[in-house]
C-alpha cells in the first residue's frame, strides 16, 4: 500500500496553496470591479505576506513542532523568521481566523458580486474552480495533517466538523 505522507509531503500542501492563491488571484483579476487589477495584486502579496510570514510570527512560533518537522513544513523555518513562543499561548490566537476569511471568502464573494452584476464564464470557471481547490486542500489537510498533529487539541482548524457535508 501507498505511503500518502510521502505524496502529500509538505511540498505539496504548499504548492497546492500557491496554485490557490494564483486562481484566486486570477479571478479577482477578472472581475468587472472598479480597479480590480490592484484588487488583485493588493490581495495576492495581502495572501503571500500573511502566509509566508505574518502567520509563522504570530502562530508558528506557539506551536510544539517549533524547530521540527512538522505537517505542513514551516516548523524548521519559523526559527529563522522569529524566536520560539509559548506553546499555551498557540491556541489563543485569532490571526488564523481573520487570515482565513480574508483568504477564503473575500475572493469568492468578490467573484459571486461580479458574477452576479455580469456574468462571465470563464470568471464562473474562477469562482468554482477557487473553491473546489480550497475545500480539496482543507479536506487533504483535515485527513492527513490534523490526526498526526501534537497541537490538535489547541487548534482553531480541529474544531471545525472533520467533513464538510
Amino acid at each position: 500500500m501507498m505511503n500518502t505522507q510521502k505524496i502529500f509531503s509538505p511540498i505539496f500542501f504548499n504548492s497546492l496553496f500557491l496554485v490557490i492563491t494564483t486562481v484566486g488571484s486570477a479571478g479577482l483579476f477578472l472581475t468587472r470591479l472598479p480597479d480590480s487589477r490592484w484588487l488583485s495584486l493588493v490581495w495576492t502579496f495581502w495572501v503571500l505576506a500573511n502566509y509566508l510570514f505574518l502567520t509563522r510570527v504570530k502562530v508558528c512560533r506557539h506551536c510544539s513542532f517549533y524547530g521540527k518537522s512538522c505537517p505542513m513544513g514551516w516548523g524548521k523555518v519559523v526559527p529563522l523568521l522569529t524566536s520560539r513562543g509559548d506553546t499555551d499561548r498557540f491556541s489563543r490566537q485569532r490571526w488564523p481566523l481573520f487570515y482565513f476569511l480574508s483568504f477564503a471568502l473575500l475572493p469568492q464573494f468578490l467573484m459571486a458580486v461580479s458574477l452576479i452584476h455580469s456574468w462571465d464564464p470563464c470568471l464562473a470557471c474562477m469562482s468554482v474552480l477557487f473553491g473546489l481547490l480550497g475545500l480539496l486542500l482543507y479536506g487533504l489537510a483535515r485527513t492527513l495533517c490534523c490526526p498526526t498533529c501534537s497541537m490538535k487539541p489547541s487548534c482553531l482548524l480541529s474544531k471545525l466538523p472533520p467533513r464538510l457535508q
